[in-house]
C-alpha cells in the first residue's frame, strides 16, 4: 500500500467530531469560500479573448465590488468571528463589505488574479477593518482549486501581523525622521571608512560644496579634505581612531567643485552600531563652515588693535604731559642756577652748592629718562647676575625708613635662590615702588607689610590668575611679592595699575608702576596682581630663571685698571659728535684727562681730519646716530685707512642695540648717554689697552 493510500485511510478513520473540533478552534481565522461563480465568469472572459487579469481589472474596478456577489461564504470558524468583532458567524458573513478598504483592494486583486491563472496557492498581505473599527494586518494564506475540477472551494486563512507591522511603521518614521534630521542639518555630515572612502554626505554637504552625492561616494576623503590625503600614517590614524573609538576634533580647509577653499571645523567619532562589510566601524565626522567666524574674529580683531591704538595714543599723550611736567620741573633747577652762577655775584661756597644742584637735577633727567626706556621695554644696558634674596636682603634698611611707625614691615627672604642676569638698580627701585605703595595703602590706621621671595613651577592656570598686562609663558620663575593689609584695589584700579602717571595719590606724578612693568618686562619677567577691596593687595612680580650666558660672565669679569691716567696722558682723540653741546662736555673731559683733542661735527669732517692726522690720532669717540653718514659708516671708512683703530661708540640706546647697529666693523668700545667724567675715562683706557667687544659680522 501506497504512502498516499495509508494517509487517506488514517484521515478517514479521523472522527468527524474531531475535525469540527480541530476547525474551530484553530487559533487564527479560517474562511470556506465556494468560487463557483467566479470562475465561470473568468471563463467566460477567456472565451472572450482576455488574457490578462490584472489589466482587465485596471480597466473594471466596479468588479472588486460585483465579487461578494460572486463568492459564497459556506463557513468561518470561531477565531473568525473573535478576530472580525462580530457577534457570530452570521453577521460576519453578512458584513464582509463593510471590512473593505481601499488598502484591502491590492490583496483582492492578487486573491483573483491567482484564480484566473489558475495557481494552487495565493499569498498577500492585507489591511481590514474590523466591524468594532479597528484597524488590522494580517498575511493571508489559501489554498486555490487551481486546475482541478472536483471541487471549486477556497480554503482562505488569516494570520494577524498587526504588531508587527505597527512596529514596522514605527521604525519607518523613525527612520524618515532621523534621515530628515540629517539631510536637513546646517552642518555638513560625512560618513567614512577606516581606509577613508566616503560612503555618505548629507545635503547640507552636496549644497556647500557643489558636489553631486554620486561624485563624493566611494571617493577618498582628501578629494573634500586635502589636509587629510591617502598616505599610511593617516590609515594608521583612521585604524587607531576605530579601535579606540575616540573623537578628534580640528580645523582645515574643504575644497568645493568649483575648487574654492573653504575654512571648517571637524569633529570626527566613531559611530556605535555601524560597520562596513568588512565588520570594520565606519567614522562620522560633523564638519562646520568656519568662514563667517574667522572673519568675525579678524573684524574683533581689527577692532581690538583699533582700540589698543587708541589706548596708546591717550597713554602716549598722558606720557608726554608727565615727561613734560617733570623735565619742567628739572629744568628750571639746572636753568635757574646755571643763569645764578653766570652772574658771577656767588660766593665759593655757593658756586659749589648751586653746582651740585644742577648735577642732581641733570641726574634725574637721565634716571627719568632710563625709566622711559623701561617703560618701552627697551632691553637693559648692563646686567649682573644676583639672587632677588640678595638684593632685597641688601635694602632691608631702607626699606624700614619708609615704614610708617604705625605700620610693620617682615620680610620672609627664601636662601639659594638662583641668580638672574639683572639690572640691580632697576630691581630695587621697583621693590621700592612696591614697599611705597603698600605703606600708602595702610594709611594712618596702620597695619603690616610683607616682602617675599622664593621660586616655583609656574603652570598656565597659575599665571593666568592675576596677571597683568600679558601673559607669561609656563615654568620657572623666582619671584619677589609685596603683601599689605590696606585699603585694598577695586577692579577699575587694577585695570589701570600700569598706565603711565596713573596713580591713587592726590598730587603725585611720575612713571609708577609703568615704569616698573617696563624694567620688568625688559627682565622678561611679568606682574601678577591679587587685591580685595577692604582686605589688601599682594603685588608679585616674576623673572625667569636662565641659564648665564657666556657674554655677560666675560663682562662681569672686566675691572677699569688702576693706571687709568698713565693710559691716557698725552693720547690723542678725535671726538665726532653732530651736537656741539655734547661735543663740548666730551672735549672737556677728555682734556681733564691729559688727552689731546682733535673735534669733528659730522662724519664728512672726521674722514677728513683723519686722512690728514691719522699717525697721530690714537682713538676715536664716535656719536652712533648722525645725520648723513652715520656713525657705523663713518668707523668702517676710517678703518680703510687704520683697520686697528680703537673706536668708542656713544649713543642713547642700550648696549642690545647698539651691538644689533654695529654690524661688520670689527672691535669696538660702547659708552651710554649720558656719562660721566669717570665712565669715559675707564672706556677710553679700555679701547686704548685692546678690551673692545667684537661687533656681529
Amino acid at each position: 500500500m501506497n504512502i498516499q493510500a495509508r494517509r487517506n485511510r488514517k484521515l478517514k478513520a479521523i472522527p468527524s467530531e474531531l475535525w469540527e473540533h480541530f476547525y474551530r478552534s484553530f487559533p487564527i481565522p479560517i474562511f470556506v469560500e465556494d468560487a463557483r461563480r467566479v470562475l465561470e465568469f473568468m471563463d467566460r472572459l477567456r472565451a472572450e479573448g482576455v488574457t490578462d487579469m490584472g489589466a482587465w481589472l485596471d480597466a473594471n474596478p466596479g468588479f472588486f465590488i460585483k465579487t461578494w456577489s460572486l463568492i459564497e461564504i459556506l463557513d468561518v470558524n470561531d477565531h473568525a468571528v473573535q478576530r472580525s468583532g462580530a457577534r457570530d458567524a452570521q453577521e460576519l458573513v453578512k458584513s464582509l463589505d463593510r471590512m473593505m478598504l481601499p488598502e484591502t483592494l491590492p490583496a483582492l486583486r492578487g486573491i483573483l488574479i491567482d484564480l484566473f491563472e489558475r495557481k494552487p496557492f495565493h499569498i498577500s498581505e492585507c489591511q481590514y477593518r474590523t466591524l468594532d473599527g479597528q484597524i488590522r494586518h494580517s498575511i493571508n494564506q489559501a489554498l486555490l482549486p487551481g486546475d482541478g475540477k472536483d471541487h471549486t472551494l477556497v480554503f482562505f486563512t488569516q494570520s494577524d501581523i498587526t504588531d508587527f507591522k505597527l512596529a514596522e511603521l514605527d521604525l519607518r518614521h523613525s527612520q524618515e525622521h532621523y534621515c530628515s534630521l540629517v539631510e536637513n542639518a546646517q552642518d555638513v555630515i560625512l560618513c567614512h571608512d577606516l581606509a577613508g572612502n566616503v560612503t555618505y554626505m548629507n545635503q547640507a554637504g552636496l549644497e556647500l560644496t557643489g558636489w553631486s552625492r554620486e561624485a563624493v561616494v566611494g571617493e577618498d576623503l582628501g578629494k573634500l579634505l586635502p589636509d587629510l590625503t591617502p598616505s599610511g600614517s593617516r590609515r594608521r590614524s583612521l585604524t587607531h581612531l576605530g579601535q579606540v573609538g575616540g573623537r578628534t576634533l580640528f580645523e582645515t580647509s574643504m575644497v568645493c567643485r568649483s575648487g574654492e577653499k573653504i575654512e571648517v571645523e571637524v569633529k570626527s567619532s566613531v559611530l556605535p552600531g555601524l560597520e562596513d562589510p568588512e565588520g570594520q566601524p565606519l567614522l562620522l565626522a560633523l564638519i562646520r563652515d568656519i568662514t563667517d567666524r574667522r572673519e568675525a574674529e579678524r573684524k574683533q580683531q581689527q577692532l581690538e588693535d583699533q582700540l589698543k591704538s587708541t589706548q596708546k595714543m591717550e597713554s602716549l599723550g598722558v606720557l608726554a604731559g608727565g615727561i613734560a611736567h617733570d623735565f619742567n620741573n628739572l629744568l628750571v633747577t639746572i636753568m635757574g642756577n646755571t643763569e645764578l652762577l653766570m652772574g658771577g655775584r656767588l660766593g665759593p661756597e655757593e658756586m659749589h652748592g648751586g653746582l651740585q644742584l644742577v648735577m642732581q637735577a641733570a641726574t634725574q633727567a637721565a634716571d627719568l629718562c632710563r625709566q622711559m626706556q623701561a617703560y618701552a621695554g627697551q632691553p637693559l644696558a648692563r646686567t649682573e647676575a644676583e639672587t632677588l634674596s640678595n638684593l632685597v636682603g641688601n635694602m632691608t634698611r631702607l626699606l624700614e625708613v619708609k615704614v610708617s611707625p604705625h605700620a610693620q614691615i617682615q620680610f620672609e627672604l627664601e636662601a639659594d635662590l638662583p641668580e638672574v642676569e639683572v639690572d640691580p638698580g632697576q630691581i630695587r627701585q621697583v621693590v621700592m615702588n612696591l614697599v611705597e605703595n603698600a605703606v600708602e595703602s595702610l594709611g594712618s590706621k596702620g597695619g603690616q607689610v610683607e616682602v617675599h621671595t622664593g621660586e616655583r613651577d609656574f603652570s598656565i592656570a597659575d599665571l593666568r590668575r592675576g596677571q597683568h598686562p600679558s601673559l607669561l609663558p609656563a615654568g620657572h620663575y623666582t619671584f619677589c611679592e609685596v603683601k599689605d593689609t590696606g585699603s585694598g584695589m577695586d577692579m577699575d584700579t587694577v585695570q589701570r595699575l600700569f598706565d603711565p602717571f596713573f596713580t591713587t595719590k592726590s598730587g603725585n606724578r611720575g612713571l609708577g608702576l609703568s615704569s616698573a612693568l617696563g624694567m620688568i618686562q625688559s627682565h622678561g619677567g611679568g606682574f601678577q596682581v591679587e587685591t580685595q577691596t577692604g582686605v589688601g593687595s599682594t603685588i608679585r612680580f616674576l623673572l625667569p630663571v636662565r641659564a648665564k650666558s657666556a657674554a655677560t660672565r666675560r663682562s662681569r669679569r672686566r675691572k677699569d685698571p688702576d693706571n687709568l691716567h698713565l693710559k691716557l696722558e698725552g693720547r690723542t682723540v678725535l671726538t665726532v659728535d653732530e651736537d656741539s653741546s655734547v661735543r663740548s662736555v666730551a672735549e672737556g673731559f677728555l682734556r681733564r684727562l691729559g688727552c689731546h683733542v682733535l673735534s669733528a661735527s659730522n662724519g664728512m669732517d672726521a674722514l677728513r681730519i683723519f686722512t690728514d692726522r691719522h699717525q697721530e690720532i690714537d682713538a676715536v669717540l664716535l656719536d652712533l646716530t648722525m645725520q648723513g653718514m652715520d656713525g657705523v659708516e663713518t668707523c668702517r671708512r676710517l678703518r680703510v685707512v687704520r683697520p686697528d683703530l680703537p673706536v668708542v661708540f656713544a649713543s642713547g640706546f642700550s648696549e642690545e642695540e647698539v651691538t644689533n647697529k654695529v654690524v661688520g666693523v670689527g672691535e669696538y668700545s660702547f659708552v651710554a648717554k649720558p656719562y660721566r667724567l669717570a665712565r669715559i675715562r675707564a672706556i677710553m683706557a679700555q679701547a686704548l689697552d685692546g678690551g673692545g667687544q667684537e661687533g656681529p659680522a
